[in-house]
């Protein structure tokens, strides 16, 4: 695949500028159908040929694709070549406009370049030797398919309402999906990525990138570096990879993962369920019933208004279930479990051998832990109870009398 040069752009723009005087919509440039452009004019001049017939008798159909375009569905093709000696101010912009020119008063190529049935292009421009004259060649491929496109605009790569698959280059890319499922990747480079409507893949690849899935069930894998990543709308799977990302869900029941660094995840408005891996990451549950896992590192994970489920694991970790009633546990290492709204349960307090502590620092009226063993502490089913003046309760699992000190709370 190959990303189109300036100059192939400028050819591009005056190709859809005698489109659109014609009334028809412009050509995309196609990654697949550069490379067959560009080595369709390199294989001319290396071997002194002016032909559509190419390497091995191949037509220009065959040469497609071989760089992998698929005809399918309502297809067509068709090809324009052309080369002049180059001429006139240094560079080759003024030989592109001649070129163009030229190929315009020609009836058949005209009719090419106007052919209201072809939607993609593929441009090859190359510069050599070409039977003693310093050649400037040029091969145009336009070609119609129902099956998926990839998308070449340089730093702005758009798609259309089809199944698109858009490849970013090494700078930084903006790319859009549209409408349809699209698979898009930035590759490297700081990369925007826009997945639109459709349920699309997508990955940043190097580079801190800003991805979007939009509307649908979207995938998104951030890569290496420092991204943001959004859901949108749908049930979405992102990961943000390695670095320290950013990552929401949005609407929809997401699944979201940080993946290598110390991430930041927040579930939005579904029932998310949410995982740290690595690092040390702060995790937001969102609106509904929602689950946490912090995995290694020293991690905070934070609830919503829902009956959550909250696993700090490794590290030394910070789980406030929030309002709801809900279900926590620290794992291993010596973790701090936040009293709050609704009827929690504790699974693993102490377990272990482990330093827990339980933050009474938000809890109505309980003043200290004479205050705490006198007036809010009650043991039921080998449980501890906590309530506070305003009736809400932690339950902290397996501990009964006579185990818990003053220095595992905060007051």
């Amino acid at each position: 695949m190959s990303v189109a040069s300036t100059i192939e752009r400028q050819m591009l723009d005056l190709i859809n500028q005698e489109r659109a005087a014609a009334g028809l919509n412009p050509v995309t440039l196609e990654l697949r159908l550069n490379s067959s452009a560009e080595v369709h004019s390199q294989w001319m001049l290396d071997r002194d040929v002016f032909s559509h017939t190419g390497a091995g008798g191949s037509s220009p159909g065959d040469r497609m694709e071989d760089a992998g375009f698929v005809f399918s569905g309502n297809w067509t093709w068709a090809e324009n070549i052309a080369w002049q000696s180059e001429r006139g101010a240094p560079g080759l912009a003024d030989d592109v406009i001649d070129l163009h020119t030229g190929l315009m008063n020609s009836p058949g190529h005209r009719a090419n370049i106007l052919n209201p049935d072809v939607t993609v292009i593929g441009i090859g421009i190359e510069q050599g030797d070409y039977r003693g004259w310093d050649a400037v060649m040029v091969t145009q491929n336009f070609a119609r398919t129902s099956a998926p496109v990839q998308v070449d605009a340089g730093s702005g790569l758009i798609g259309g309402a089809g199944a698109d698959r858009i490849y970013g280059t090494a700078g930084d890319d903006r790319i859009e999906g549209g409408g349809g499922d699209d698979v898009l990747a930035g590759r490297s480079g700081h990369d925007t990525i826009d997945g639109g409507a459709g349920n699309d893949r997508a990955w940043g690849g190097d580079g801190n990138d800003r991805m979007t899935g939009a509307d649908g069930h979207d995938n998104l894998n951030g890569g290496n570096g420092h991204d943001w990543l959004s859901g949108g709308n749908g049930n979405d799977t992102i990961s943000g990879g390695g670095g320290n990302d950013r990552v929401r869900g949005d609407a929809g029941n997401d699944l979201l993962g940080g993946g290598a660094g110390s991430d930041t995840l927040a579930g939005g408005s579904g029932a998310d369920r949410l995982w740290g891996v690595d690092g040390n990451d702060w995790i937001w549950g969102g609106s509904q019933n929602d689950q946490l896992y912090g995995g290694t590192g020293n991690d905070t994970l934070i609830a919503g208004p829902g009956d959550d489920l909250l696993r700090g694991e490794d590290g030394r970790d910070h789980l406030n279930g929030s309002a709801g009633n809900d279900d926590l546990a620290g794992g291993a290492g010596a973790d701090l479990f936040v009293f709050s709204a609704g009827r929690d349960i504790v699974r693993d307090f102490g377990a272990g051998g482990e330093a827990d502590r339980i933050d009474l620092r938000a809890a109505a009226g309980i003043t200290g832990f004479g205050d705490l063993f006198a007036n809010h502490l009650s043991f039921a089913d080998d449980n501890a109870l906590i309530t506070d003046a305003m009736g809400e309760v932690m339950v902290l699992e397996g501990i009964g009398r006579g185990v818990l000190e003053a220095g595992d709370f905060l007051f």
